[in-house]
């Protein structure tokens, strides 16, 4: 039977690579609020989860007392047109955190990500410039403002925090500061972990190169065939592979920087959202 009194006060809604596993420790670590058991619960975007209900997603909240803050972080959630409507009918008094970077850095540095680590729609290709032309993911997946737009049609500009990454790597004490005021809790804390980064690119390597690699080449293969995804559980089948076919270590190589007509090309594709961007946070981005 769902608890009716169970609610969640916060959700990390995005974006990738954009050190949002740093800001959901420092927010776990804070004495008033309660993450969840994972940090990335992918319940309102895995179409199986979702299935199970209010239940089944409140079991991450378990450890969790009644009187703290409770929230976790998908940055998944940013790129799902599901997902908005989806949180919204479920726990509409919600706030969202966002935190977005450079669209350009941040599509190169989730490709570096996927390379190390095997996984996602760039391992395939052998450069950043071939993901850009061959991968449209790695391009579309960054109109930040395009994605903030579907959490406002359901969600009060109030509801809505918006952090940018430059910001944290300038002043992370000043950025939390902001968070857990707008979390409504006690300011002032500073929490242990706010000097330390965390889940860097480049920490995770293969466990089983070729093989997961291989995987990676069938899964991306396999979506591309009408039908087989209403028969085929592929988010349970991609945690598995990533669970098991990886492990802690260095990156496995270096990588070159981006190509400067590529950059170019991106920032002017970029130019437009940016702009509405900071038309709605009534500030002057650091991106350009």
């Amino acid at each position: 039977m769902t608890n009716e009194s169970f609610t969640v006060d916060f959700i990390g809604i995005g974006d990738h690579k954009s050190a949002t596993s740093w800001m959901f420790k420092c927010l776990r670590e804070h004495p008033q609020i309660c993450g969840s058991s994972d940090k990335e619960t992918r319940f309102f975007d895995d179409d199986d989860r979702y299935v199970r209900g209010v239940e089944y997603y409140e079991h991450w909240f378990a450890q969790c007392a009644g009187n703290t803050v409770r929230g976790e972080f998908s940055p998944s959630y940013f790129h799902n047109p599901k997902t908005p409507e989806r949180i919204h009918q479920t726990f509409p008094q919600a706030k969202l955190l966002v935190v977005l970077r450079n669209p350009v850095e941040k599509a190169y540095s989730l490709y570096r990500y996927n390379k190390v680590g095997g996984t996602g729609s760039t391992v395939r290709f052998n450069s950043f410039e071939e993901a850009v032309e061959n991968a449209p993911a790695v391009v579309n997946d960054n109109f930040h403002f395009h994605n903030l737009e579907r959490f406002r049609k359901f969600f009060r500009d109030d509801q809505i925090h918006v952090v940018i990454y430059k910001d944290i790597m300038h002043d992370p004490r000043k950025v939390m500061q902001g968070v857990y005021e707008f979390l409504e809790v006690d300011p002032t804390f500073v929490a242990p972990s706010l000097y330390t980064p965390v889940n860097k690119t480049g920490v995770v390597r293969l466990r089983y190169p070729r093989l997961t690699r291989l995987g990676a080449h069938l899964y991306h293969f396999l979506r591309t065939i009408p039908g087989v995804a209403d028969i085929v559980p592929f988010a349970r089948i991609k945690r598995l592979v990533y669970k098991y076919g990886h492990t802690k270590g260095e990156a496995l190589s270096s990588y070159e920087p981006i190509q400067t007509e590529t950059r170019s090309k991106l920032k002017s594709l970029y130019e437009d959202d940016i702009q509405k961007l900071e038309r709605y946070l009534g500030r002057r981005l650091p991106w350009n």
